[in-house]
């Protein structure tokens, strides 16, 4: 076989998996740093709840009693959130809808630049709760894999019941590598639970989210 075209066969893949590697790396960076700040516009904390009966809404006054009961939930004291985040990062398998749905918000999302190669290219990616920037007066956050065999990580706290299970998707970026979009889902229980997608984008060398919009409500 010509040298010069396993040369250049060589290259090819070293770009691909250098470009791969950034990619991944990319992903690892912008989850560590912006945990906080997904799961702030995601998850809702049920034990600050509050669920109206028909006669709350009679009169002002029981309206007016309603809103004190959900003024002081909102306002209450409470030990961090205990959240279940999955163990890895997935690509999306349905691209076709994921790329119809980022098209409609977002047009400027050239996903047609993406090369098939590239798509295939997306792997699974382990997530490293250690490396994660969590905010522990908010949130604990506990691997899916712990919490499924029970192991006793909390100490002397009490799990709450039904707490949100948060999975992340791969991210998927345009062909100038500025714009990004990933899926995010939390589900506490069934049928109960919602999706969103999350367009980042580059700002002064840094990722940054851009807009949050709902995919799917259960």
């Amino acid at each position: 076989m010509n040298k010069g075209y396993l040369t250049l066969v060589f290259l090819l893949l070293l770009i691909l998996v250098t470009c791969c590697t950034t990619s991944k790396n990319t992903e690892k960076i912008f989850f560590q740093k912006n945990i906080n700040t997904l799961l702030d516009s995601a998850v809702f904390d049920r034990r600050r709840l509050v669920v109206p009966s028909p006669q709350d809404f009679k009169d002002s006054l029981s309206r007016s009693k309603l809103m004190e009961r959900a003024n002081l939930k909102m306002n209450l004291n409470l030990s961090p959130l205990h959240i279940i985040l999955l163990d890895s990062i997935k690509p999306i398998s349905n691209l076709n809808d994921f790329f119809s749905k980022i098209k409609y918000f977002k047009s400027e999302l050239d996903y047609k630049a993406i090369t098939e190669e590239d798509i295939s290219a997306q792997t699974t990616l382990k997530i490293e709760l250690s490396k994660f920037e969590i905010d522990s007066s908010k949130y604990t956050i506990i691997s899916h894999t712990d919490f499924k065999k029970g192991l006793k990580l909390l100490g002397n706290q009490k799990l709450e019941r039904n707490p949100p299970i948060c999975s992340l998707s791969s991210i998927y970026f345009n062909k100038e590598e500025n714009l990004g979009a990933f899926k995010m889902s939390i589900v506490y229980s069934g049928l109960d639970g919602h999706g969103v997608i999350v367009f980042i984008k580059k700002e002064n060398g840094n990722w940054v989210i851009d807009k949050i919009i709902e995919d799917w409500i259960a």
